[in-house]
């Protein structure tokens, strides 16, 4: 189900590059890629992610949206975020009922001119929060 939400979320958003979706292991508490994907078939050398970006979005349980991460004061220059030339992104929390998060879809660009929106942040936004549907892996909880 999780590649196959990526797939959809790369027919909505034209100018993502790649994406992912983390979720948290039940046992160590880890967070661990569940599935992720690239527009480009020769950018695959191994998943890239900054975990500047996806603390941020645990920490405040909101979706984030950064126009030009690289220089986004909230990041603090982060390594990751400049070695994996992350220019805009979206981000947000997979949040159970409960107010627990289970993990984070991230989209984001390489390409500075291809920015996200506040309306793509939305759409990503809800599509989170309908991804709160119980399904279950062997790394995370039934979700209700």
């Amino acid at each position: 189900m999780l590649p196959k939400l990526l797939d959809s979320l790369f027919k909505i958003f034209i100018q993502a590059d790649r994406g992912f979706i983390v979720l948290r292991d039940v046992n160590s508490g880890r967070l661990v890629p569940q599935a992720f994907k690239y527009r480009y078939a020769d950018d695959t050398q191994g998943i890239k992610l900054s975990r500047t970006i996806i603390n941020n979005v645990i920490a405040s349980k909101q979706a984030i949206l950064s126009a030009d991460a690289a220089s986004d004061e909230r990041f603090d220059m982060s390594e990751s975020i400049v070695d994996f030339r992350i220019r805009s992104m979206i981000c947000a929390p997979l949040v159970t009922g409960e107010g627990r998060v289970l993990g984070v879809i991230q989209i984001d660009t390489l390409d500075a001119r291809n920015r996200f929106n506040r309306e793509d942040l939305d759409v990503l936004a809800s599509v989170a929060c309908q991804a709160r549907l119980p399904w279950k892996t062997p790394n995370c909880t039934k979700w209700r």
